[in-house]
């Protein structure tokens, strides 16, 4: 290039004249140039549009985790208020049917006991002297822990 150049201005006295090879050349450049910005742009918009979806995708996921997030608390607190209502149904029943007893005994005026009219029972008698078991009810480990006495 810098021959064509040299013999050019050789050719015409001194000064340059720009010849059509020159214009040519310098056209080819600028075209390659300007393909060469223009991959480098397309580059830059795809590297563009693939941050912006993974940044969309990004923002989904942090929506859906915590969304995740705050379902499983609802569903804790729902549990818990579950057993709450459970443990409160069973005071309810419990009051109610200790009322309702309350009612039936004023109702048919029984008295309650008090200390001095309390039965004393003697526990020392062996009342189930007929149902201790023969030796044949009794299981394998009732045996074994019977021979090691």
């Amino acid at each position: 290039m810098a021959e064509i150049k040299r013999m050019n201005s050789s050719l015409a006295g001194g000064s340059y004249a720009a010849s059509t090879m020159d214009l040519v050349i310098e056209q080819e450049r600028s075209r390659r140039r300007a393909l060469r910005l223009e991959a480098a742009l397309r580059k830059y918009w795809v590297a563009l549009a693939a941050l912006a979806v993974v940044f969309v995708i990004l923002m989904q996921s942090i929506a859906i985790y915590a969304m995740q997030r705050n379902l499983a608390s609802v569903n804790g607190e729902i549990t818990q208020l579950k057993r709450t209502n459970e443990t409160l149904r069973v005071t309810v029943l419990k009051a109610q049917d200790l009322d309702q007893t309350k009612q039936v005994a004023l109702a048919g005026e029984y008295v309650s006991r008090s200390a001095q009219t309390a039965l004393s029972v003697d526990l020392d008698y062996n009342n189930f002297t007929g149902t201790a078991q023969t030796a044949d009810q009794v299981s394998w480990w009732g045996k074994l822990f019977a021979f090691f006495q």
